[in-house]
């Protein structure tokens, strides 16, 4: 069953994904994507149980729940493998939310006698029902397409030129003109450049938990689950760092469903920038009494080994 207000593209088609899926485990799939967890109020929440690769046995589902209370960050997309008997709860017409048939009432009473299990398929979506969205899905998947990509490219520099010209911002000047630029001719060599101490040590720590967010490589993480309470005792600053279904979430507390830290870590600020920066190691600074620590600090060290190395010529706007 595919919704057709959503598109996606991806190496391989979804449908196709979700059928492999499916012949590994049968039952019913619900394709779903991970979203961050300040967004899950605004779709529908599956309720995981356990996890193997991208295949994830669910026990439930929460059609947007309030901010804050979601089972995970998983949203369903729109593409489902769904048994025949759905269709008899349907011819039911049962009226739910809106006060229409709702097709998430349905699975959820099959999820009563039938498995269900979650893909987290490999792709990227985009919401057709949404002008803006659509306008999205235009754009990245015509500059895909070799018959038009050239054109498309330059029909876009023409958009960002004018953009640039007719900004009074030197900044925003600057980032639409290197984007027109890229646009038709690719990316330029640049000498390469390291992201030094020198230059994050006076960020302030949520933007340091941001810049650790990006640099998370999802297929690396795969399946691993990682909670870390993390203390810098120079500043007073406290983060629960979660890194769950491969995003990596930092908070002033635990979030739902995070269950007690696998390690917590007290140190210097700056002892924590050597740590994930440069190849400090945290047993070193354990044993020199710089950083206290409770739990297994091989947790720690997986984190680190789950984080890029920043490109330093990276793209604004090539594909």
């Amino acid at each position: 069953m595919l919704l057709p207000d959503v598109i996606v593209d991806g190496p391989t088609s979804c449908t196709a994904q979700a059928i492999a899926a499916y012949n590994q485990v049968g039952g019913n799939i619900v394709v779903v994507e991970p979203v961050p967890e300040t967004e899950t109020h605004k779709y529908g929440i599956v309720t995981p149980v356990s996890r193997e690769g991208r295949l994830i046995k669910m026990s439930g589902m929460v059609e947007k729940p309030p901010q804050g209370t979601a089972p995970s960050n998983l949203s369903v997309l729109g593409r489902y493998i769904l048994q025949p008997e759905i269709f008899d709860i349907l011819s039911e017409r049962q009226k739910g939310a809106g006060g229409e048939i709702q097709l998430t009432d349905a699975m959820a009473k099959l999820m009563q006698t039938q498995d269900f299990h979650a893909f987290d398929y490999e792709g990227e979506s985009y919401d057709c029902g949404d002008r803006i969205g659509w306008l999205r899905a235009n754009v990245a998947l015509t500059l895909k397409r070799p018959d038009l990509a050239d054109a498309a490219r330059a029909a876009l520099a023409e958009v960002y030129v004018k953009l640039g010209e007719g900004s009074e911002n030197a900044l925003w000047r600057n980032m639409y003109l290197a984007g027109a630029d890229e646009l038709q001719h690719g990316l330029h060599p640049v000498q390469a450049v390291s992201l030094g101490l020198d230059l994050i040590k006076n960020t302030p720590s949520p933007m340091l938990m941001d810049l650790l967010a990006v640099r998370l490589n999802a297929d690396r993480v795969g399946s691993a689950h990682l909670a870390m309470d993390l203390t810098f005792t120079d500043r007073g600053e406290h983060f629960r760092v979660t890194v769950r279904n491969g995003v990596l979430v930092a908070s002033d507390k635990a979030l739902p469903g995070d269950g007690p830290a696998d390690l917590t870590l007290s140190m210097p600020r700056q002892a924590f920038l050597m740590l994930t920066f440069s190849p400090a190691k945290i047993s070193d600074l354990i044993k020199g009494g710089t950083v206290k620590a409770e739990g297994d600090p091989e947790a720690f060290n997986r984190f680190v080994g789950w984080l890029d190395a920043f490109r330093s010529d990276f793209p604004i706007v090539w594909r």
